[in-house]
């Protein structure tokens, strides 16, 4: 028997919907577990799965901004976010967000990768040149680093 307001109902069928390829019913049962449980981030990345598998990059944006509401440090949605914008070629915007997951995890391959190509975009080469090689240092004979040192010189 289903229940409305069980938290756990709505996320289970939404799971079960989505897995179902049945992406207007996993939205709708996955917005209910979020009125049931207003704090709760998971019905959120849930719901970025199927706005992702919908390509619907605005409500992905959406919802990973009101995830920061919840959990304004959270890394990957700080670097999910600057992909968003690095994509969209509004890297003033990527890097503010790049920044904060590249400050929450400064060797981090993606954040330093991601942060050397958005400081290039920006024309700030010397920022770029420098993680550049620290993703060289992280991985040798990366060919997306070593792509943006050629482009540097």
């Amino acid at each position: 028997m289903y229940v409305a307001n069980s938290y756990e109902m709505n996320l289970r069928l939404g799971w079960l919907s989505f897995m179902n390829s049945q992406s207007e019913q996993s939205i709708s049962y996955y917005r209910k577990a979020i009125v049931v449980m207003p704090a709760a981030t998971e019905p959120r990345w849930a719901l970025i799965n199927v706005y992702t598998v919908l390509e619907n990059w605005v409500e992905v944006e959406k919802l990973y901004l009101s995830i920061l509401k919840l959990d304004p440090k959270n890394e990957l949605v700080h670097y999910k976010l600057g992909l968003i914008y690095y994509y969209r070629a509004d890297y003033l915007t990527a890097k503010k967000y790049f920044d904060v997951s590249l400050n929450m995890s400064p060797f981090g391959y993606d954040n330093m990768l991601m942060s050397a190509w958005t400081s290039y975009f920006l024309g700030n080469k010397n920022d770029a040149s420098v993680l550049f090689n620290k993703v060289l240092l992280y991985l040798p004979n990366d060919s997306s680093a070593l792509q943006g040192l050629d482009l540097i010189k």
